[in-house]
């Protein structure tokens, strides 16, 4: 079973939370579910479909899509349809329920969470103070600047766009009139100590872009420049609420369009500008690199991705290492090249919201993309091709696919660059990949998957277990550890003892066992609760599923002893192997008869 840290939420308190809430009701304001033996079945949320595959037990409190194979309990459910995390959903679940959650906490976890909430508080506080004098006279310029731009005052409303007057301390006043500490303030990176030590605001006379985290609460800012200052654009300090790179600006906004792609831009005013465009699925990096927690954000969010970043060489750079991040994440991605312009906020001001729109239907897949580059990188000064390098560069790329079907559709565009046959593109691509082969250094092996069989029988002794902890008594059945497989559920079997001689064994219990540590485990798990409510009962099928466990357990001690055997030096050490090897083919037959 999950343990939770002091400051967690309580097991016994989750537990109570998924015992109190309808998992129908739950799932039923999201699906229309109808009603086939046990289980209720409706089209998935989470994928497009004609024919339903995605079902709910109401006995076991779970969902399962035998489609996407995305399932769990009501928490999952909500954390996976409304893309909040673990702990937000559980606090919706709880509030539905009338259930209070009460935190186990030690001492510095609490001083920590009380100082992030008056970093909060500094945070919205400041956001309130730039809106408000953005409004005023004061703003007028700001707001000219951002009409200019073409961001309507609604767009400004819609991103919490604010001003940072040009002066000194004026916002370090506002917030000492509102009894803030000053060390509150500093640590949350909106005021600074002077040389002389006295306490002045760190943005001035700054068009104020608030950057707001998933949940849409307020971690940082950026501010742009309204005078000559030397930098452009300047950023909050990293703090307790915010590290660069683990937030996607105006991702707050873009979740709420659950089934369009989204478009990955670089800069604030572009992602701005794309919605200001009516594109409201644009999120920015707040960087000119993507991390591999941005790419993870994006991959929760289950839907394809359009790259579209600076058209410069560090945006070409950036958007290979994003192709790279995402591929690793298996993430759809595609790529548009903005022409002539640097970004796409620029693209919009010059052609209009009507020209971007078309231009991103021109995006590319990650091949197309490179091999759009290698074609342009060999190309020479005078624009004549080096037809070599491309051959060479464009075969390699082709080489290293794995996926057949694309590597004959790109050899095709490869083909028609060289003026040859997609036929010896194909060859060429055929050949590297013979050679890479041939040399490729010998890497061990990695563990064999149990068997399905193995699995299914696995999992139908533990669920029948689940419903009718007695059947472990059953006389000459008990199970041991080696029963199960090492890549099964063998590394759980410990815990599970425990939990059922303290009576705490449960389907529930079972599936949070394993469902972090061994996912495949835990989809088998819940496809075999939908599929097979019959594992609530019967002696008889129990004693077939664990016989067949032991007759594969003995059967892999049979193998396991000859290789023995043969490996031995004398016939000495040959004859205790014999004697186990003996007893291991009693044991078999004897199961085998039992199975039957």
């Amino acid at each position: 079973m999950k343990r939770y840290m002091a400051g967690r939420i309580p097991q016994d308190t989750i537990d109570q939370i998924l015992n109190e809430t309808d998992i129908v009701d739950v799932v039923s304001r999201y699906v229309r579910l109808e009603k086939k033996g046990g289980s209720l079945f409706g089209l998935c949320p989470f994928h497009s479909e004609k024919t339903p595959s995605f079902s709910v037990s109401p006995a076991k409190r779970i969902f399962y899509c035998f489609g996407c194979h995305k399932g769990g309990n009501a928490i999952k459910f909500i954390s996976e349809i409304e893309h909040v995390p673990f702990r937000e959903a559980v606090q919706t679940l709880a509030d539905a329920a009338g259930i209070e959650i009460r935190l186990d906490e030690d001492e510095s976890y609490r001083q920590r969470r009380e100082a992030e909430q008056r970093l909060r508080q500094v945070l919205l506080e400041s956001a309130r103070f730039f809106y408000r004098t953005l409004s005023v006279q004061e703003g007028n310029e700001a707001k000219r600047y951002l009409l200019g731009r073409g961001i309507s005052v609604p767009t400004q409303r819609a991103f919490g766009l604010g001003y940072a007057p040009d002066a000194w301390d004026r916002l370090t006043l506002h917030l000492r009139e509102k009894g803030i500490a000053e060390t509150d303030a500093i640590a949350a990176g909106v005021c600074q100590r002077a040389s002389n030590g006295r306490l002045i605001d760190v943005f001035r006379n700054r068009l104020m872009i608030p950057i707001f985290d998933f949940l849409g609460q307020i971690v940082a800012f950026g501010g742009r420049a309204m005078g000559e200052e030397k930098a452009k654009y300047i950023n909050s300090k990293e703090t307790e609420l915010y590290t660069k790179g683990r937030h996607l600006f105006a991702m707050n906004l873009a979740k709420k369009q659950k089934d369009e792609a989204l478009i990955v831009t670089e800069g604030y005013f572009d992602a701005i500008s794309l919605h200001a465009a009516g594109l409201t699925t644009a999120v920015a990096l707040l960087g000119t690199a993507m991390s591999s927690r941005q790419a993870q954000l994006l991959a929760q969010m289950d839907r394809p991705v359009t790259l579209c970043l600076d058209a410069d060489e560090a945006g070409i750079n950036a958007s290979l290492r994003a192709l790279e991040l995402l591929r690793q994440k298996q993430v759809f991605a595609s790529v548009v090249t903005v022409p002539e312009f640097k970004d796409p906020d620029l693209y919009i001001r010059k052609n209009g919201a009507s020209r971007f729109k078309a231009l991103l239907e021109t995006k590319m897949d990650e091949l197309d993309f490179k091999l759009r580059l290698i074609e342009k990188q060999a190309r020479q000064d005078d624009g004549e091709l080096d037809v070599f390098r491309y051959q060479r560069e464009a075969t390699d790329l082709l080489a290293a696919e794995e996926n057949a079907v694309m590597r004959e559709l790109k050899a095709e565009l490869v083909a028609r660059v060289l003026h040859a046959s997609p036929a010896a593109v194909q060859e060429e691509v055929a050949r590297k990949r013979r050679n890479e082969a041939e040399t490729a250094v010998e890497t061990p092996r990695p563990k064999p998957r149990a068997s399905a069989a193995q699995v299914a029988d696995e999992t139908y002794v533990l669920l029948a277990l689940s419903n009718n902890p007695d059947l472990q008594k059953t006389k000459g059945f008990a199970l041991e550890e080696e029963d199960f497989l090492e890549e099964g559920f063998r590394p759980f079997f410990e815990s599970m003892q425990g939990a059922m001689a303290a009576k705490r064994y449960s389907y529930q219990y079972l599936l949070s066992l394993v469902e972090e540590a061994a996912p495949e485990l835990a989809d088998a798990l819940l496809a075999a609760a939908i599929k097979s409510e019959q594992a609530d009962g019967g002696t008889v099928m129990y004693r077939r599923a664990v016989a067949a466990l032991k007759v594969r357990r003995f059967e892999r001690e049979k193998h396991a002893l000859l290789e023995a055997i043969e490996q031995a030096q004398d016939e000495e050490a040959r004859k205790p192997l014999q004697n186990l090897l003996k007893e291991a083919s009693e044991q078999y037959n004897t199961w085998r008869q039992k199975r039957i």
